[in-house]
């Protein structure tokens, strides 16, 4: 029998061009860190205008709660955008994670550069570039499981202040200020050596299944039990050193608060009525200057200070210079829950209120969602209206020192309308878009 052979099955051409690489689902965006965020930068808005008393049992001291709290909370959050980039609870791989490492790096550079241009303004101290520089830190922890990271950033909460102390010690004694990523990391109001902490910490929520509500209830019940316990160890160890903070310390740059880490004794030195004395002033008479010299100034202050002082021409820190480390003295400095003071107490307390916040933003039912909206609403423009905040502030001057509370709600407004209208109709805020464009061409330069 004759066999008869079967036609070929045509093939499908070879092509010489790679397979795509497989496009990741795009994960629905957690509104509830928006939120979050949006009442970060309101906090720190807060922060930079108000003049508030300090904090205390007292409803209408409550106010100050911004101070130091809203730009850990920012810092925090920075961590859990930094898991977010790259994959959530489940932390990418190869060339995914070369590709995430790369946008941050390109972002940390970007907003490096505007914090540089927004500190030229003189009107606050600006956190970007700290912040810029703990990003780059944090990028070989990328791949690190929750828990090891909630170790590592409470090791840090721990020996992070410590480290501080002693080196900026040894920097005084050696007469030396430090400068440049010296600054940054161990000299400021952000020290990166404590601040590093709470971008590790976000970073391992940011691993967690934040759609899960077992862990957003655990993440408030956690965040409860840390701000406890720093700020009543904050409160204990101050009372067990016998810390007496200045009464007269600006509350608007970090106030100091009775049951936050200071002695009720502070309250000693205020007049019986309650009145700061620096506001009403005292009889020239009762102040004895007869072994002073005095050195009025083109507005019509007088400023003294001892003869002895002026002779010399020393400072009176002079004598203790070049003399070593006084460890009795600094170890008060590790004390306290103080805002900005960057103390163990003050990371783990302030820690607790970021965690806190982040669990009870990403529980917030629906109903309480659509009322913040326009809070969330600024949270997805954070870099722009931060930016625009600090413009504004160098823009008020004088008017701003006279209307603080009125400045406050101006710039509220303002935000949460631009926020709102500019989601709706133009989508990610200019800054962000900038950002987010620039770092995805740097990550992939040739695709």
């Amino acid at each position: 029998m004759t066999q008869i052979a079967e036609p070929p099955v045509p093939t499908a051409p070879q092509s010489s061009t790679p397979p795509a690489p497989p496009v990741r689902p795009r994960r629905p965006r957690l509104k509830g860190i928006d939120l979050a965020r949006g009442l970060a930068i309101i906090g720190m808005f807060g922060a930079h205008t108000l003049v508030t008393e300090r904090i205390g049992w007292d409803p209408s001291t409550w106010a100050a709660v911004v101070h130091g709290r809203s730009s850990i909370l920012f810092a925090t959050l920075a961590g859990v955008s930094l898991a977010l980039m790259s994959g959530g609870h489940r932390a990418v791989s190869g060339e995914a994670l070369r590709d995430a490492r790369t946008r941050v790096l390109v972002r940390a550079a970007l907003i490096y550069a505007l914090g540089a241009v927004l500190a030229a303004f003189d009107s606050v101290i600006v956190i970007l570039e700290v912040y810029a520089v703990l990003l780059v830190i944090a990028l070989p922890f990328l791949r690190w499981s929750p828990r090891r990271l909630f170790v590592l950033a409470g090791a840090l909460a721990v020996v992070g202040p410590i480290v501080q102390w002693l080196l900026m010690d040894v920097f005084g004694a050696w007469e030396v200020y430090p400068t440049g990523f010296l600054d940054i990391m161990f000299a400021g109001t952000y020290p990166g050596v404590v601040w590093i902490s709470f971008v590790l910490l976000g970073l391992g929520v940011g691993r967690l299944d934040l759609t899960s509500r077992a862990v957003r209830a655990r993440l408030v019940a956690v965040g409860l039990l840390l701000a406890v316990a720093g700020y009543a160890g904050g409160w204990a160890s101050a009372r067990a050193a016998g810390v007496q903070l200045d009464p007269f310390m600006d509350s608007s740059s970090g106030p100091s608060s009775d049951w936050l880490g200071s002695s009720s004794s502070d309250v000693d030195s205020l007049s019986s009525d309650g009145a700061d004395p620096y506001d009403k002033g005292v009889p020239g008479e009762t102040i004895d200057l007869s072994d002073s010299t005095c050195y009025p100034d083109t507005e019509g202050f007088v400023y003294c200070e001892p003869s002895s002082r002026s002779e010399s021409g020393a400072d009176e820190w002079d004598d203790e210079k070049g003399k070593g480390l006084d460890l009795s003295v600094g170890l008060t400095t590790l004390v306290g829950a103080e805002p900005h003071s960057g103390t163990t107490f003050e990371v783990v307390g302030s820690s607790g209120v970021a965690l806190l916040l982040i669990g009870l933003c990403l529980l917030a039912p629906r109903p309480v969602r659509r009322v913040l909206h326009p809070v969330a609403a600024a949270g997805t423009m954070a870099l722009t209206l931060y930016a625009l905040h600090i413009v504004a502030l160098s823009l008020g001057g004088p008017w701003v020192e006279d209307r603080t509370t009125l400045f406050f709600g101006l710039l509220v407004a303002g935000a949460l309308v631009v926020a709102v209208v500019w989601k709706r109709w133009l989508g990610q805020g200019p800054l962000e878009r900038l950002v987010s464009v620039v770092s995805r061409r740097g990550a992939m330069p040739g695709r």
